[in-house]
């Protein structure tokens, strides 16, 4: 009896494990195709404008290649913020210390002269998204809730008249 209930439990676990593949495999592909995105917008403006400097966006061109990295980076920083810290299982907290490294790694990389400016600024600026993400989703997990109501609603609306208070105004 022990021989099938073991069998069984492994058997489980097992198929447990597998039902992740999938998961993990589609987050892959898009944080890939991210990935190739975003290097692909790189090297069409650094081989159409021989810069990626943002100090010298003065066209349309330059402007256009701009923005379209920038929506990029939010995406791949989206994505891999959540991979890290949900379907790795690795936790906000953990995440943030992950990209707050990341983010020391290349401060050094760049204050050493390992890596020039515009390398460090765009790298920083990816991992900036993630980090973000990281501590934002951790402060609404963590608001508490009262007897007098729900935390994290107050503070959304708090947020929301805020942040919506100048249109009132004029």
């Amino acid at each position: 009896m022990d021989n099938v209930q073991d069998h069984l439990h492994k058997q489980f676990h097992d198929n447990r494990l597998l039902v992740k593949v999938p998961q993990v495999t589609f987050f892959f592909w898009i944080i890939k195709v991210l990935c190739t995105t975003v290097g692909e917008t790189f090297a069409a403006w650094y081989r159409s404008e021989k810069t990626l400097s943002i100090h010298s966006i003065f066209t349309a061109r330059r402007e256009a290649f701009y923005w379209l990295t920038i929506l990029f980076t939010f995406a791949l920083g989206t994505g891999v913020g959540d991979l890290i810290a949900e379907r790795f299982d690795l936790g906000y907290g953990v995440s943030f210390f992950i990209f707050a490294a990341a983010i020391t790694a290349v401060s050094l990389l760049w204050k050493f002269k390992v890596i020039n400016s515009v390398l460090g600024f765009w790298a920083v600026y990816v991992i900036t998204r993630p980090l973000g993400a990281a501590i934002g989703d951790q402060m609404a997990r963590t608001i508490p809730s009262t007897v007098d109501g729900d935390w994290a609603q107050q503070i959304r609306a708090i947020y929301f008249y805020r942040s919506s208070s100048p249109l009132l105004s004029t």
